[in-house]
């Protein structure tokens, strides 16, 4: 396996795990909606940057296996948007499991600030 192909399946896993934790978020006892809006808006986003930097004149500068993302299919981007911003979102939790002083707070996107 050569490092796109684990790259690859990194960002696989790191977006089956958001989505877990996506549909933790809506089902009971956690029911945290902000999170999950948090993570929906963290996908749109990734799809948005991906399409948007794969039709630029940057889109030949990414390569995805044999192909350059300007090339990519849709399924290709799809995939690749929404493992950008998975993977975005477990390194975010990662920053703050280590952070025990919480200086990497964020306020909530949906809702007011917390205390």
């Amino acid at each position: 396996m050569d490092l796109t192909g684990i790259m690859g399946v990194v960002g696989l896993a790191a977006l089956t795990l958001t989505f877990v934790d996506f549909l933790k978020n809506l089902t009971p006892p956690d029911h945290d909606y902000n999170s999950a809006i948090t993570q929906l808006v963290a996908w749109v986003a990734g799809l948005v940057a991906v399409f948007l930097y794969g039709e630029s004149q940057l889109g030949d500068t990414i390569t995805i296996g044999k192909t350059t993302l300007d090339h990519a299919d849709t399924a290709t981007k799809i995939i690749v948007g929404l493992s950008i911003a998975s993977l975005g979102s477990t390194f975010y939790k990662l920053t703050k499991s280590i952070d025990n002083t919480d200086s990497n707070k964020q306020p909530p996107l949906v809702g007011p600030p917390g205390p």
